[in-house]
């Protein structure tokens, strides 16, 4: 197998373990996961390009979920984790107050793996995670806007997209028009972005979004102050806001007061 202890050894630097490329499988992995919680310093730990699986998702989400965790970046980018990896993953996010950057692009996780993600920081109201990336999307550190069009974002999509926006003090724009969020990821939106305190601008247009999830995102967004563009939508009640602090234009601009 790979020696993971003499790796560690080399590969730590300035609290910054470095693992890309290394061959590491499962049985490294729980080796890996027990050299860990000695780490007290680690703040980075790059997984990127190695052989893990569900298994090792596994022993990752136990570490994030340990309380004297101090991980602050995690990358498992191209590596096999798969939805089941994913769900794993998320049991950690529902406890962990450290993350602020987790990167899964290339990690073969699809729809339900990023809805299970999403739920779990959506579920843990002290998370930190405020950067995400995935074979969908980007949010970086630094990143001002996320332009999403097109993407191909549907319901399972809005936890984990908008979650992180509660912590994010970069992000001022949101363009995820034209994808098919609906009524379940206006819903995601409206719980995440309630407390996203530097959010100026949302376009949610052409999303199949219903009564349901304009009300929800009504509640969310309208006591603040901020222009949010949800798309044109004439079917619906100009008076949906129940709290009367937004107001509807013609082509769907929801502007808060």
């Amino acid at each position: 197998g790979v020696p993971v202890k003499e790796l560690m050894a080399d590969a730590v630097e300035g609290g910054r373990l470095l693992l890309n490329r290394q061959r590491l499988g499962a049985a490294e992995a729980a080796l890996l996961a027990g050299l860990l919680p000695a780490a007290y310093s680690l703040s980075t730990l790059l997984l990127k390009d190695n052989q893990l699986g569900a298994d090792a998702a596994h022993l990752l989400g136990v570490e994030l979920a340990r309380p004297g965790c101090s991980l602050l970046l995690l990358d498992v980018s191209l590596n096999s984790l798969g939805d089941a990896g994913a769900r794993q993953l998320a049991r950690g996010l529902r406890a962990n107050r450290t993350l602020r950057e987790l990167r899964l692009v290339g990690a073969a996780i699809g729809g339900k793996g990023r809805q299970a993600l999403g739920e779990g920081l959506l579920a843990n109201p002290a998370s930190a995670l405020a950067c995400v990336s995935t074979d969908l999307w980007s949010i970086g550190p630094g990143d001002t806007q996320v332009c999403v069009p097109h993407a191909g974002l549907a319901g399972c999509d809005g936890a984990l997209l908008f979650a992180p926006l509660r912590r994010n003090e970069h992000v001022t724009a949101v363009d995820a028009s034209y994808n098919q969020l609906g009524d379940e990821g206006a819903a995601a939106a409206a719980t995440a972005l309630g407390s996203a305190r530097f959010l100026r601008h949302l376009d949610l247009s052409d999303n199949a979004i219903g009564a349901r999830g304009v009300r929800a995102l009504a509640r969310a967004l309208a006591p603040d102050g901020g222009a949010f563009d949800l798309g044109a939508r004439s079917d619906l009640d100009p008076d949906l806001n129940p709290g009367g602090s937004g107001v509807w234009l013609g082509d769907g601009l929801l502007v808060r007061e």
